[in-house]
């Protein structure tokens, strides 16, 4: 579910003035007799100053109208050369653009009102420059509100850096309350939830000592939202009602909306509890509808595009959840269309793989299929944007290639379709290659023959050149399905690399390894896992059935089992996590009717991710762990069960092992030890494999990494790889 934040978009310059028609009608009467008095200065930045107050009265309730206000303010101000005004006219435009949610055209409006305030606070007018000094931390907090919005967090900290720097320079507390809020949001949008709530309580602690109403409510509300997302959902409401007593009471419908629909999403993370009853369930899931409809019906009459599409997305997913997938997809769709036309990239990302598993649901596999590449490109999208940016500039250590959504696509239908479709086309291409060659073959002694005869008639030459031109179109055909076939098993391939942790992600987490991954072919069967808990890492190295596309598809299915062991079902003991797994995996298998006996073997362990410790935990399905002890390698084996279909299903055991300062242990599949090759092209075997790790072991991580990859090459020589190789190597 999309939560709604709530920034401060509005600061003192635009205050919220709650619909007062006589207060609207006065200022509609001043504009009109100030208008048709003659053109001077006085008149024009009294008509600047008038105008931009009318324009606020449309605030919340209609953006467009304000902007179209603010810009014939705008108008007035540049007729009177009146850059304070000018700069009030576009920062208002830029923020009821925000609002709005078209944050393209706010940053534009926004930029230029920074330009003037920059200029004037070098000026040597005094009244000009405090003017800057005053509104230019309120603009510098619209731009980061806005980066905020369409998910460029280093964009957004920075502008909220700044702003921050002029609030604590003129010691304007609300403004630093109000800034240090909205930080709070960048780290919550992170997942570094615990610091996000440092800068909540700061900012709350302000407010609350300038009885800052507003603001307390906004920062109660963005403190719920963080313990939603740490499962603490009677808590979230707890504070969602506070905020929303508040903000009826002193703020805005605008902000209340957003409020409304937050308290939507907790009762729909309510109603997924084990513990609830069908009616329980049913109960919260209403809940959920009432309070997001509501919030919607507010949202749209304000115009607010980030919202609605917010909270038709929500709705669509809890109709999904309640398996009306109808009304879903109708919901969805309205609410992508609005990301797609307002570049809400976080939002089109989750919505897009919700859609895919109403497509799914509802038998419409292709539309599924180009749903869930929609939700590729929106994630890759987000990744590129985020992967070469830095924060250590500002003393913040962000990992900003995190992973931006789980995968939780029901795909085994998807993939069952896909395994015959490819079964299909291999066959269908043999047999074109076939008869193909066969057709060659026989025009090319036709053509011997019809050489010798080439001068009898023209007419044969003409049959001939029909022929050849057959020829080559039959060729072009099957060079294009060639083609086709090697291009999607490409696109495969980052699908499935999308499940897998980059190198640097894992060490950023566990400084001290290396990862030798080497498929077989474009995709595998073999796979390494990466995850982390609040306090737990997780790493393992998985095998499964086959490899190639049938492996990569199974792999897929296992890796989503295991994350949902961890972020779904909070597993930390890695023999209960294997347990789990398989009977996920079974579940997913069985929805095909059939006994599917596909399926992982794996070495996984955990730890607790502290600084000094030196006990890890450990669990395998028929592959074992090795850990070094001095110049001794000790081996755990495995329990002698695959994660799949098992005659004797046993629960799996977990090992605890206390490892020394210097000791190393190491995860991996049979790929490297398979391979065939060296003189006389035997296998490489483990004996061997664990020679060249205990020779390497007090060596850098990368020259393991780098000896193990050579070691594989040299004795491969120049054989065919047989199959997936993964090996990790740790030191804690």
């Amino acid at each position: 579910m999309k939560k709604q934040f709530l920034f401060l978009l509005l600061d003192s310059i635009l205050g919220m003035s709650v619909a007062q028609n006589t207060y609207k009608d006065s200022l509609a009467a001043y504009i009109h007799e100030l208008e048709i008095r003659p053109a001077s200065i006085t008149r024009d930045t009294s008509l600047n100053k008038t105008i931009n107050l009318y324009a606020r009265e449309y605030a919340y309730f209609s953006p467009d109208s304000a902007i179209y206000f603010s810009a014939k303010a705008l108008e007035y101000a540049k007729n009177a050369k009146w850059d304070t005004g000018m700069g009030i006219s576009y920062h208002q435009m830029g923020v009821f653009a925000s609002n709005k949610g078209d944050n393209t055209a706010a940053l534009k409006y926004l930029e230029k009102a920074l330009s003037i305030w920059t200029v004037n606070e070098k000026s040597t007018n005094t009244q000009l420059k405090e003017n800057a000094y005053k509104r230019k931390p309120k603009t510098l907090s619209s731009i980061g509100i806005a980066y905020d919005n369409i998910g460029i967090y280093t964009k957004s900290l920075e502008y909220y850096l700044r702003a921050l720097k002029y609030y604590e320079t003129y010691n304007d507390e609300k403004g630093q309350a109000t800034t240090l809020g909205n930080i709070g949001l960048v780290y919550y949008n992170l997942k570094e939830y615990k610091t996000a709530l440092e800068f909540y309580n700061k900012a709350l602690r302000l407010d609350t000592e300038i009885k800052n109403y507003d603001g307390i409510a906004r920062h109660l509300g963005n403190m719920a939202i963080v313990f939603e997302e740490q499962n603490m959902q009677q808590k979230a409401l707890d504070y969602y009602f506070k905020a929303l007593e508040l903000k009826e009471k002193y703020g805005n419908p605008y902000d209340a909306a957003y409020t409304i629909g937050n308290i939507g999403n907790a009762y729909a993370s309510l109603a997924e509890s084990k513990n609830n009853t069908t009616s329980e369930r049913k109960s919260f899931f209403n809940k959920a509808l009432e309070y997001d409809t509501k919030a919607l019906q507010t949202l749209q009459k304000i115009g607010d595009k980030n919202g609605i599409a917010r909270n038709l997305g929500n709705i669509g997913i809890i109709y999904h959840k309640q398996k009306t997938d109808a009304k879903a997809e109708k919901n969805l769709l309205k609410a992508i269309a609005i990301c797609d036309e307002i570049g809400m990239l976080n939002e089109k990302m989750d919505f897009e793989i919700i859609l895919s598993e109403v497509y799914l649901n509802l038998g419409k596999h292709k539309k599924a299929l180009e749903h869930y590449k929609e939700y590729s490109i929106s994630r890759d999208s987000i990744f590129n944007l985020e992967k070469d940016k830095e924060l250590t500039s500002k003393q913040l250590n962000f990992d900003f290639e995190k992973k931006q959504a789980e995968l939780g696509i029901k795909t085994e239908a998807e993939k069952e379709k896909a395994k015959a479709v490819s079964n299909e086309v291999h066959k269908k291409q043999q047999v074109t290659i076939f008869s193909v060659a066969s057709l060659l073959l026989i025009v090319f002694v036709f053509s011997i023959f019809l050489y010798s005869r080439f001068r009898i008639t023209k007419k044969q030459k003409i049959i001939i050149e029909q022929q050849k031109h057959a020829v080559e179109l039959q060729k072009e055909i099957v060079e294009e399905k060639q083609k086709e076939i090697i291009d999607s098993i490409n696109y495969a391939k980052r699908l499935q690399l999308a499940i897998l942790a980059t190198p640097e992600n894992i060490t950023q987490q566990v400084p001290n390894n290396f990862l030798l991954y080497k498929p077989k072919d474009i995709v595998a069967g073999d796979f390494y896992f990466f995850e982390t808990s609040e306090k737990h890492i997780f790493l393992a190295a998985a095998d499964c059935t086959g490899h190639g596309v049938p492996g990569a598809l199974v792999s897929v299915v296992c890796a989503n089992a295991l994350t949902r062991c961890v972020k779904e079902f909070h597993l930390t003991d890695p023999g209960k996590i294997l347990d789990k797994t398989r009977e996920l995996v079974l579940e997913t298998f069985k929805k095909s009717g059939e006994d599917v006996k596909d399926g992982m073997d794996i070495s996984l362990c955990s730890f607790v991710n502290e600084p000094n410790n030196l006990t890890i935990k450990w669990a395998g399905a028929y592959n074992p762990l090795w850990y070094t002890n001095n110049n001794i390698m000790i081996e755990i084996k495995a329990d002698k069960q695959p994660i799949g279909l098992t005659e004797y299903a046993q629960p799996f055991t977990t090992h605890t092992i206390q490892l020394n300062s210097n000791d190393m242990f190491f995860l991996f599949t049979d790929g490297f030890a398979d391979q065939f090759g060296g003189e006389k092209g035997k296998k490489f075997k483990y004996n061997n494999l664990e020679k060249l790790l205990l020779a390497n072991k007090n060596l850098p991580m990368k020259e393991q990494n780098l000896g193990l990859d050579q070691a594989f090459e040299q004795w491969r020589g120049n054989l065919e790889q047989i199959d997936d190789v993964c090996v990790l190597g740790v030191r804690l």
